[in-house]
């Protein structure tokens, strides 16, 4: 669960700064060393230099968000509900949707 949440931080910070950090801002901005040698390892970042990490490709489509409209008959009148949908992707090519606001 710890790992999971590290990983998360990680990410945020990485997307926050265009996707890449060097290891003194990653520790600034709260990333343990640890963290990215782990993040390497499991290949959500790649090493483009000495102390430069870039995410990979795979990390920076994991997560999507889009607006979806459901449309509904109501008391014989057609209505329309929207929703903010974020999809995620999940090991072995699935993808995982949760509605995040209700418009």
């Amino acid at each position: 669960m710890a790992k999971n949440l590290a990983f998360d931080k990680a990410i945020a910070a990485f997307r926050e700064h265009n996707g890449m950090l060097g290891t003194t801002e990653a520790i600034r901005l709260g990333v343990q060393p640890r963290t990215l040698y782990a993040m390497q390892d499991s290949g959500a970042l790649e090493r483009i230099g000495r102390g430069r990490y870039r995410l990979s490709a795979d990390v920076l489509l994991l997560l999507v968000m889009f607006l979806r409209c459901r449309r509904r008959g109501k008391n014989g009148k057609a209505h329309r509900y929207w929703s903010v949908v974020e999809s995620r992707r999940l090991a072995g090519g699935k993808s995982a949707q949760r509605q995040v606001l209700y418009l």
